[in-house]
């Protein structure tokens, strides 16, 4: 990982001097070069090495794709009613669901781990342990923008006209980002002193993906259930995605309500246990 000459200059000869906890704004507003920076390094190197490189950022979701698609497209029809009572594609309605689902898991996971894996950065360096996660969080966020790349690709080739409430996936994704991050700073955090942390988020995010209508349609489950979704954090999301993109509308102020309600609270909540166990953190590491 490249330090900046300003990270350089922060240099600290014990780990414990850990620096006072500034705000999430103003921490990427004084480090948002070496954050931006390192975050697209992080994403060139989290293959190096490899014969695709950069490129496994897009196989890998378009080998879960195939996957699913297959296995799926012989339980549900090719085309099947939506949530709002129109027909979609499948494909469509999957990766208008799976891709945003892929960005948000990576950030949640990677943002988990950020602590241990810069352990050695921050024993050395005076500055906020909220750059380390806000690095990860970025580089998902650019991961996430491939993936709408993708989508709207395969839009094209399907068909799909575009729309104007394509626009609305970009605010939505950055929700989705911040619920991540936030969601991350939380465990993260954690992770410092309860090491299977990691592992358990791992296996909470392979039961929480099949808690959310991303494979299949909110309509084959009971109507009664359908107000429990909003409890759902990643639920408004997945929602606000597949309004805009497939049916050309806005979501819904419900959705959105509950989006930014999420992603705020993960925010804080995360902050929150950041700024109290702090002062620990760097000697437990």
């Amino acid at each position: 990982m490249t330090v900046s000459d300003p990270l350089r200059s922060g240099l600290s000869g014990n780990g414990a001097n850990a620096p006072a906890q500034p705000g999430v704004l103003q921490t990427l507003l004084s480090y948002r070069r070496y954050i931006l920076t390192n975050a697209v390094e992080d994403l060139r190197q989290r293959y190096a090495g490899t014969g695709l490189g950069v490129l496994w950022n897009v196989v890998h979701p378009l080998a879960m794709i195939a996957i699913f698609s297959l296995v799926f497209s012989h339980i549900m029809p090719n085309r099947f009613k939506s949530e709002g009572g129109q027909t979609v594609s499948f494909l469509l309605y999957l990766c208008s669901g799976l891709l945003p689902w892929l960005a948000f898991s990576d950030c949640l996971g990677r943002v988990t781990g950020t602590f241990i894996e810069n352990a050695g950065y921050l024993k050395k360096l005076a500055i906020p342990e909220l750059v380390f996660a806000m690095r990860t969080a970025v580089s998902s966020a650019i991961t996430l923008g491939i993936y709408l790349a993708l989508l709207i690709a395969t839009a094209f080739l399907l068909g799909h006209s575009p729309h104007w409430s394509w626009l609305l996936m970009v605010p939505a994704g950055l929700l989705m980002i911040g619920l991540g991050f936030g969601l991350g700073l939380c465990f993260g955090t954690l992770n410092v002193f309860f090491r299977d942390m990691a592992q358990m988020i791992a296996l909470v995010l392979q039961l929480w993906m099949w808690l959310t209508p991303i494979i299949y349609s909110v309509e084959i489950l009971p109507a009664s259930l359908h107000p429990l979704l909003w409890l759902n954090p990643f639920y408004p999301f997945v929602h606000i995605f597949r309004e805009a993109f497939l049916f050309g509308t806005s979501g819904g102020l419900l959705a959105w309500g509950f989006a930014a309600a999420w992603a705020a609270g993960s925010l804080l909540l995360g902050r929150r246990i950041l700024a109290k166990l702090a002062p620990e953190l760097r000697d437990v590491l």
